[in-house]
């Protein structure tokens, strides 16, 4: 049997025998277009209105909120505003008074403060500008004068050729407009799209760049690192890869990007999205790459992509998200569910009580269920029709009109309710209700929490919120890799003069992190990767009995994993994270073994993977792989090995 470590250089010969996997500012209202924009896990939205609310990711308080913690749901946290954009960490908003604010990480100098301290509330940059955008860790300011200004760390992509530094700087003038994606800037003047850095090509010599032009008769434009997204004056989208264009679309009005991920909005609406999609963040509701721009929502009037997320605006004020929901990123409640397909998110601002709805909203998997007869709230319990809950979880409805009692059936299984009963039944088996049934309108409501989930559905019910969420059992329950990610870290160690490398698991927001007690002991010292950031790690604990330490590393608002309760049987599916490659592993439990109740799966992993989390179905942390006991055979170290000891580290931060 090897263990799971990666060592760079032999220590000494007996180093043969170790393991190898280890190796906020406010303003009168101002009457706006709605906007939308995204950074890495972090998201913000610009209403009608000039109020400004973000989402998602929080550790460098690029919420703006005046804390650290993820937030699933969006926060009001400016008014005033006429536009926004987001970096990496970082994020802006213009007043409609021409006054820029930044707030979040500024360890780059990306917030243009004169200084890399993180700012958590909106916080004043300069004034009279017109346009603010913003990629990575670099911003840029365009005056009302046409000077363009930047600052930040810029890699290539800026104007002068300068190093860019923590204060604004003028870079260029007589610019129109501003567009910057990945490593690439965009500079538009009198209609002709200009370009630095890595995705213009002939741009970069010498480490340096300069301005290639790219097309004439532009009006707007996106970029990454490697591709140019421009619209020109019919409205047509072009690609710009390579030193040449292609045709992508006709008539579009916007056009935003972010890595290999790319969406358009046709003018009548219609959202395109294409690109890599791993994360299923292009919404088609899968997860496999899409070549050509192909439609996955209508009626949208705003768009932005994020790292592994997409978030959308439709016409009538809703918003609505689909990708990785790690950091809160989908606005979409505490349940931490992922979604390979747009649905509606739980954000605020927009109209209920719309013709076919009501004031309440249901959300089945993600897509929003139509009634002719509203739902109501009876007591903190909500009723909805009958038949159609019944029909569009894959039951079939007969109704018995003398007794007033209506029975489903799916899968051999059988729910029985009568009218104005508070009992009802499952198989047989009676039931108390809260609410009984009532009929409204010639309409039979039935309380919906247990009628889901006698059909085997999973609900969360947000009174407050007047929102319901049902996940059927025929979704998919396997998290994905990029959930996994979320709560992933890199661990580089030196022992001896040679660098390992392995994995580790985030188990509290505060810090605190899991991996194997081979990987931490003999190390001279720990250097952890969180989210892209790296961090000195000490040992909390390391374990006499079992292969397993906890570190610590000064971070807080970290994506923290749930531990299973108990140890998975044998059968049992389980999804390993390789957090030396960042791929997900589907496995199943073939036994027990090698100490007491450790696992065995039928996985395969690369060098490295000492560390990496195995979770069940429901995303919780299952437990660690420690060793590889063979070919195709890995053994996991179960979570409740460690259990006690992680709530002991907790109790004493």
């Amino acid at each position: 049997m090897r263990r799971c470590f990666r060592l760079s250089a032999l220590i000494a010969a007996a180093a043969l025998l170790l393991p190898l996997l280890f190796a906020v500012p406010t303003t009168a209202a101002v009457d706006t277009s709605p906007m939308l924009a995204a950074g890495s896990y972090h998201a913000l939205e610009l209403s009608s209105d000039g109020a400004v609310r973000s989402w998602g990711a929080n550790g460098y308080g690029q919420l703006g909120d005046g804390g650290t913690t993820q937030r699933a749901m969006p926060t009001q946290v400016m008014n005033g505003a006429a536009q926004i954009a987001a970096g990496s960490w970082s994020s802006y908003a213009l007043g409609e008074d021409g006054t820029l604010y930044s707030w979040g990480s500024g360890e780059q100098g990306q917030l243009g403060l004169g200084d890399t301290q993180n700012r958590l509330k909106p916080t004043r940059v300069m004034g009279e500008i017109k346009q603010v955008a913003a990629a990575l860790n670099r911003a840029y300011a365009l005056a009302v004068d046409g000077t363009l200004y930047a600052w930040g760390n810029a890699s290539w992509a800026y104007p002068d050729g300068e190093r860019l530094t923590g204060s604004p700087r003028a870079v260029a003038t007589g610019v129109d407009a501003v567009f910057c994606g990945g490593s690439t800037t965009l500079l538009l003047r009198d209609g002709r799209l200009y370009a630095l850095g890595s995705a213009a090509k002939g741009s970069v010599k010498n480490g340096r760049a300069s301005a290639v032009l790219i097309a004439s008769n532009v009006t707007s434009a996106a970029a990454t690192t490697a591709e140019i997204l421009y619209i020109d004056n019919l409205g047509r989208l072009y690609e710009y890869i390579n030193g040449s264009s292609k045709l992508l679309l006709g008539s579009v009005q916007a056009v935003s990007a972010n890595g290999g991920r790319f969406a358009a909005i046709s003018s009548s609406g219609a959202l395109y999205t294409w690109g890599t999609n791993t994360s299923g963040a292009l919404g088609h509701g899968e997860v496999s790459s899409v070549g050509l721009p192909t439609v996955a929502l209508h009626g949208v009037t705003a768009v932005a992509v994020g790292s592994d997320f997409a978030a959308a605006v439709k016409q009538n004020g809703e918003l609505w998200t689909s990708g990785s929901n790690a950091m809160c990123q989908l606005a979409s409640g505490l349940n931490k569910l992922d979604y390979n397909a747009f649905h509606q998110a739980r954000a605020g601002g927009y109209t209920l009580g719309e013709l076919g709805y009501g004031d309440y909203r249901v959300l089945l998997d993600g897509e929003r269920l139509s009634f002719d007869v509203p739902p109501v709230d009876r007591s903190g319990r909500l009723l909805v029709p009958m038949r159609a809950i019944f029909e569009a979880l894959g039951a079939k409805v007969e109704w018995d009109g003398a007794t007033s009692t209506a029975t489903a059936t799916k899968n051999g299984h059988t729910v029985t309710v009568t009218i104005g009963s508070t009992t009802a039944y499952v198989d047989g088996e009676p039931f108390e209700l809260d609410a009984p049934a009532e009929k409204i309108d010639w309409r039979t409501l039935v309380p919906l929490r247990f009628v889901a989930t006698a059909l085997g559905a999973k609900v969360d019910y947000f009174g407050s919120e007047r929102l319901c969420e049902i996940r059927s059992t025929d979704a998919p329950t396997a998290p994905s890799a990029d959930l996994l990610a979320g709560f992933s870290v890199g661990i580089s160690v030196e022992l001896g003069g040679a660098q390992g490398s392995a994995s580790g698991v985030v188990v509290h927001p505060d810090g605190l992190i899991v991996t194997n007690r081979h990987v931490a002991e003999r190390a001279k010292n720990i250097t952890v990767t969180v989210g892209g950031r790296r961090y000195a790690a000490s040992t909390v604990y390391l374990s006499d009995a079992a292969d397993f330490a906890i570190l610590r590393v000064a971070a807080h608002g970290l994506y923290a994993a749930e531990l299973s309760p108990s140890l998975p049987s044998v059968g049992e599916r389980l999804t390993v994270y390789d957090g030396s490659t960042g791929l997900a592993t589907s496995c199943k439990v073939t036994g027990h073994g090698y100490g007491g109740e450790s696992l065995l799966v039928d996985a395969s992993l690369s060098p490295g993977a000492s560390g990496s989390g195995a979770y069940d179905s429901h995303g919780r942390l299952a437990g660690l792989v420690w060793a590889a006991a063979g070919t195709n055979r890995v053994a996991i170290l179960p979570a409740t090995e460690f259990a006690d000891a992680v709530a002991e580290a907790v109790a004493g931060l």
